[in-house]
């Protein structure tokens, strides 16, 4: 199944997600997955809706891996089995303000940490994007960041604030990385995602947010103060590296007034204390 995947160039990460769904479908049933029913499959799915609670993109992306492994391993033309389509919620994500994400990005206590949240934050990346940073992609000459081979296996540059180089310079100054910018315990591999989301999360309780949300988070707040502060759809798209503007305009559904033009009429209406 690997190696199906690899010649289709599939991602690292995709790769890793269908092997564990195959994974759980063979340990839910204690057999073989190539001895797994289509309707066997079905009834874990329902499995997966109705006693795990999962959300629908969680099923649905079980699905596709259970699917690849019938079709691309097994030779079925049809895998027999489904989920019947449901309009994907659309939720608003929880968007903290600008005095907050500065408490929060400056509370961890160690540089390495602060250096990491700075430029989640200041250059809108993915969390996996920060951590496979190398150093030659911080680019101080023209104040922007290279992300190699992102989401989508596509590279873009992406702005690098004033304060997000300062910050840089003094934890390499510190740390003096060689090769990954954020290396992990071991030098030659970057640093995990787990332990950036860790990070993240002693950060907000240093800074006293209790606000939902993980690390993922400050690249919506990334994307939402660009938006209050003037920057165009179409130059946001690029620099989150966003396929469909589509997919960049949601934040116009969390960004009201930015340029303070709207006047409530219950303001009005009210005498001026």
């Amino acid at each position: 199944m690997i190696r199906q995947m690899e010649v289709r160039n599939l991602s690292k990460r995709t790769i890793k997600t269908y092997c564990q769904v195959v994974e759980h479908l063979a340990r839910y049933y204690h057999r073989c997955p190539s001895k797994i029913s289509g309707d066997e499959v079905n009834a874990y799915l329902l499995y997966l809706i109705t006693d795990r609670k999962l959300a629908w993109s969680s099923v649905n992306q079980a699905m596709c891996g259970i699917r690849f492994f019938h079709t691309a391993v097994l030779g079925h033309t049809e895998p027999g089995f489904h989920i019947p389509p449901r309009k994907r919620e659309q939720r608003l994500p929880e968007v903290l303000s600008r005095s907050e994400v500065l408490r929060l990005i400056h509370a961890h206590p160690q540089l390495l940490y602060r250096a990491a949240l700075h430029v989640l934050y200041g250059s809108g990346l993915r969390v996996s994007e920060a951590a496979r940073l190398k150093i030659t992609d911080i680019d101080s000459e023209q104040m922007r960041v290279r992300v190699e081979q992102g989401k989508g296996k596509k590279d873009r540059y992406t702005v690098l604030p004033q304060a997000t180089l300062e910050l840089l310079r003094s934890y390499y100054r510190l740390h003096r990385p060689e090769g990954w910018l954020f290396p992990g315990r071991h030098p030659s591999n970057y640093i995990s995602i787990n332990a950036i989301q860790r990070a993240f999360h002693k950060a907000c309780t240093c800074a006293g947010i209790r606000k939902p949300g993980g690390v993922h988070s400050l690249r919506h707040c990334f994307a939402t103060h660009h938006l209050q502060m003037g920057t165009d759809l179409a130059t946001l798209q690029r620099m989150l590296g966003h396929t469909s503007l589509r997919t960049t305009a949601r934040y116009l559904h969390v960004v009201i007034d930015p340029q303070g033009r709207i006047r409530n009429p219950l303001d009005e209406a009210m005498p001026q204390v």
